[in-house]
């Protein structure tokens, strides 16, 4: 004789307990004996009842098990989604963090990506250019304040003041990318670039002013990496 598995054995378990709670109930009401509750038990444990009742069972089992599947991979997927999400959001405020030091020109557009996303129109661009180079390419063309937005979005409900906070401090930090001055300086002594370098530099005052706005992004990065 075939063994039954465990999940056989107890399915078969929780339909016998299932037809003794009926049983129970009609007892309890007074109307397991005579007539057309009689008829009713007998129906129960006849073929049919049997198998309408393993019927009932099977599927509110099926229906209750196929919503548990479903509602795991949801908050899976969800999980999934806020960790690419805290990843890309800490990779762009990294980058961001030159921006209170004198740095090259061509880097200007690695920063503009980094704030604003890549743009198709952008191709058309000198092959030379830089850009940023997001951690997950399907948020190339997605800009760091809507990355934040969904991020919000994913968030526990206590912890969303803080990304709140973060989306505060993202556009008025991108303002300063218009206030950068293109200075140049002479090649290194000895050196065998002979081109005139350029850079870019905010004056004192905005380095301090986007240094505050960066502090309060890079706590972001800093709780996440220690998490």
């Amino acid at each position: 004789m075939a063994h039954l598995s465990d999940d056989h054995r107890r399915l078969i378990e929780l339909e016998e307990q299932y037809r003794h709670d009926i049983r129970q109930q009609l007892e309890s009401e007074g109307k397991f004996s005579g007539g057309r509750s009689q008829r009713l038990l007998e129906f129960f444990n006849s073929a049919l009842g049997l198998f309408l009742l393993s019927t009932v069972f099977v599927s509110a089992f099926s229906a209750v098990f196929t919503w548990a599947i479903a509602a795991h991979h949801t908050a899976t997927e969800r999980r999934e989604r806020q960790r690419h999400l805290t990843v890309e959001v800490s990779s762009r405020i990294n980058e961001l963090g030159i921006l209170t030091t004198p740095f090259p020109a061509q880097y200007r557009d690695v920063l503009k990506t980094a704030f604003f996303g890549f743009h198709a129109g952008d191709t058309q661009n000198p092959s030379w250019k830089l850009y940023y180079a997001p951690i997950f390419p399907e948020y190339r063309e997605r800009s760091l304040y809507s990355l934040l937005w969904e991020l919000e979005d994913l968030t526990k409900k206590e912890d969303r003041p803080a990304i709140r906070l973060l989306l505060s401090q993202v556009r008025p930090a991108s303002a300063y990318l218009d206030r950068l001055i293109l200075q140049t300086a002479p090649p290194p002594p000895h050196s065998a670039d002979k081109e005139v370098r350029e850079f870019y530099v905010l004056t004192p005052s905005d380095q301090d002013s986007v240094r505050r706005h960066l502090n309060v992004l890079a706590h972001f990065v800093q709780t996440h990496r220690s998490q």
